[in-house]
């Protein structure tokens, strides 16, 4: 199975891609201080954020956890278990793509967010 991944602002390339009649469905999201949302997984869509301004971490089911800034790009493959957390006193605000549109996504058991040494 495929692994999400966090890019570094400095390290994303710019990479070709035919869109043809593919749609997409984006929109800014902010997440809190202090939020946290559940392991979840997106069958069918691939998910892509781009960190607008704050930090946050990045976790899935191996928890493995990334953190991520301003200018940073988290890829999530369709398929992959993933969280996204907050635990800064700032609020995170990130550009979310979804390919193909909908609302495809499953939960998992409540976070992993409860072990230690998150931030």
């Amino acid at each position: 199975m495929e692994q999400s991944h966090v890019f570094a602002a400095e390290s994303v390339p710019f990479v070709d891609v035919e869109w043809g009649r593919t749609k997409v469905e984006f929109k800014v999201t902010e997440f809190l201080p202090g939020y946290s949302h559940r392991l979840h997984v997106h069958p069918t869509q691939v998910e892509i954020l781009y960190v607008l301004s704050g930090r946050g971490v990045h976790e899935d089911t191996e928890g493995r956890r990334v953190g991520f800034g301003p200018g940073d790009v988290v890829f999530i493959p369709a398929g992959c278990w993933h969280a996204n957390h907050n635990p800064h006193s700032d609020p995170l605000r990130v550009l979310v793509v979804k390919v193909p549109p909908g609302r495809s996504e499953m939960n998992a058991a409540p976070s992993l967010l409860e072990r230690p040494g998150l931030t």
